[in-house]
């Protein structure tokens, strides 16, 4: 007997089992199309790809340059090919590449032809090999300055003098009157400006105690004929002196970190110690970042101290000081270093004119202000600026610290926010703000006074006075609406400077923000003295009117 139940399940199982058999064939299918995907991929494309080594040279215009590459790509076993192109530059310039092909770790040397032209070229060097491919950028600035650099020894101790010679010359046949020298180990610096003289330069630096051991670096730089910066560096090691070293020297001041703004002074002081005991009649100093060494006195039992001030175009950053002891008569020594911080200086300003902050109206307004730093010595070649709204004014520099400018204001304006800036040449700043309120000669024609006299003489002295008040305050209630109005806007229109169209910084926007609360609480201040006196004056008229029944 058939079953239809029976029937419809075996129908219901082939269909399961067809739709089976479709996804498995869809799979193997998949399967096989990302497996030969992947193969052709292999074939085509480089497992890897990446910029190992950048590398910059500087080269006379004229002249031509050989540079190496060392190529060393981790994981390839067969033969590595190079290829070059030109990326950037004014012109191409043949290069010669050899070998083009080899095993790893091989060095291959490229040979540029002369350049004739100055400027920055790029030259990109594609090392290919099976599995990876690996850039090599080398950045050419041809310049019109040629220097060489050299020192007297290639090794040195603590106590010695390393000698620092060398040309610089332009192909231009201009002279070059001045370089700067860097020395640095690490993080340690030192810095000063070399005196070129006919093309030749030479410098002694006297290697402290209290400076570093290691490799230094030894850098001249300059400018070329068109703002480059162009350098020249070489290597030295400086170790200590075996059997010299027989003080220890312990910094007291200033703290390690220590922060001082440029124009300030602070005192070094160390004890030197031999053991437990200190140690008295040694020749103490302390190298500055600018290699300028200065003398500290012993004021006893192994103390010393000195007197440093921060000049006002000082670098900065961290300043690392190095202090020696040297015994002159038997050479013994001890060293030690520090370091700290150093900023730009806040410049002072000071509103010379005007001399109130309430101030009659005129077609031109004069400010004069005074800028010096914080010793009270005149800042006498700062740039001065101000804005008035949206307005921006420059001063003029009178001399002697003092910077003037004259301003017409706008006759519906009641008062002006005055934001000054001062920047001096070593990038010292100030900012001064201040609110200045305009008052008005008043305008009342004879007529209306005289109408005045004659109602006072008619006993309606009181009823006049109460209006004309009333009046003046309501007047004087919009005057401070408007400005607080105002200076809503100018919170509203720094915040879109800084947040939306960055032309502010944040410490600019910070000191406008502040300005602007402060000028907003005197006027809340006014508007709420306003109302009070409105309600008093009000009191009192309703106390007259009972007292003497005077009809409104």
């Amino acid at each position: 007997m058939w079953h239809s139940g029976k029937g419809n399940q075996k129908v219901e199982e082939g269909e399961i089992l067809k739709k089976f058999l479709v996804i498995v064939v869809i799979l193997i299918c998949a399967s096989i199309s990302v497996d030969i995907l992947i193969e052709s991929l292999g074939e085509t494309l480089p497992s890897s790809a990446s910029s190992i080594e950048e590398k910059t040279l500087f080269v006379v215009l004229g002249e031509g340059v050989v540079t190496n590459l060392t190529i060393n790509m981790t994981g390839e076993t067969g033969n590595i090919s190079l290829e070059g192109e030109w990326i950037d530059g004014p012109a191409k310039v043949e290069c010669a590449i050899e070998p083009l092909q080899a095993l790893p770790p091989f060095t291959a040397k490229l040979t540029f032809a002369p350049f004739d032209k100055i400027g920055y070229y790029l030259y990109r060097v594609k090392a290919e090999g099976k599995n990876t491919t690996a850039y090599y950028d080398i950045s050419i600035i041809v310049t019109d300055i040629g220097i060489s650099i050299s020192t007297d020894e290639e090794n040195y101790t603590k106590g010695e003098e390393m000698s620092i010679s060398g040309r610089i010359t332009s192909v231009y046949g201009s002279a070059v009157k001045s370089a700067n020298l860097t020395i640095s180990c690490g993080e340690w610096k030192r810095f000063t400006t070399l005196h070129v003289n006919n093309g030749s330069f030479v410098y002694n630096y006297s290697i402290s105690f209290g400076d570093p051991e290691g490799m230094w670096k030894v850098e001249v730089s300059t400018v070329d004929s068109v703002g480059n910066t162009v350098y020249k560096d070489i290597f030295v090691n400086v170790s200590l002196p075996e059997n010299s070293v027989r003080y220890k020297v312990i910094f007291l001041s200033p703290p390690k970190g220590a922060v001082y703004q440029r124009g300030a002074t602070f005192n070094v002081s160390v004890l030197v110690m031999s053991g437990d005991t200190g140690v008295t009649s040694l020749l103490t100093t302390c190298t500055l970042p600018s290699m300028e060494k200065i003398n500290l006195t012993e004021i006893g039992d192994g103390y010393y101290r000195g007197e440093i001030k921060i000049p006002w175009d000082a670098e900065e950053g961290t300043w690392y000081l190095s202090v020696e002891s040297i015994n002159t008569e038997n050479g013994f020594a001890g060293g030690s270093s520090s370091y700290i911080s150093v900023k730009s200086a806040p410049l002072e300003i000071e509103i010379l004119k005007p001399a109130s902050n309430s101030i009659k109206y005129a077609e031109k307004v004069e400010f004069e202000v005074k800028v010096t730093y914080l010793s009270g010595e005149p800042v006498t070649d700062a740039v001065v600026r101000a804005s008035l709204s949206d307005e921006e004014i420059n001063f003029t520099n009178s001399g002697n610290g003092t910077y003037t400018a004259v301003y017409s204001p706008d006759r519906n304006t009641n008062y002006m926010l005055l934001s000054i800036t001062a920047v001096d040449r070593y990038n010292n700043s100030g900012y001064l703000s201040r609110v200045f309120y305009l008052s008005y000669r008043s305008s009342i024609p004879l007529d209306i006074k005289m109408i005045a006299i004659i109602l006072m003489a008619m006993g309606a002295l009181g009823a006049v006075f109460y209006r004309t008040k009333r009046t003046m305050f309501a007047k004087h209630l919009e005057d401070v609406k408007r400005e607080l109005d105002e200076i809503r806007r100018l919170q509203r229109e720094a915040v879109i400077k800084y947040y939306r169209e960055g032309t502010i910084s944040r410490k600019t926007y910070d000191m406008l923000m502040q300005e602007y609360a402060k000028a907003y609480g005197e006027l809340m201040d006014r508007y709420g003295e306003l109302l009070a006196k409105m309600e008093r004056n009000k009191f009192k008229w309703r106390k007259l009117k009972r007292k003497f029944k005077t009809p409104s």
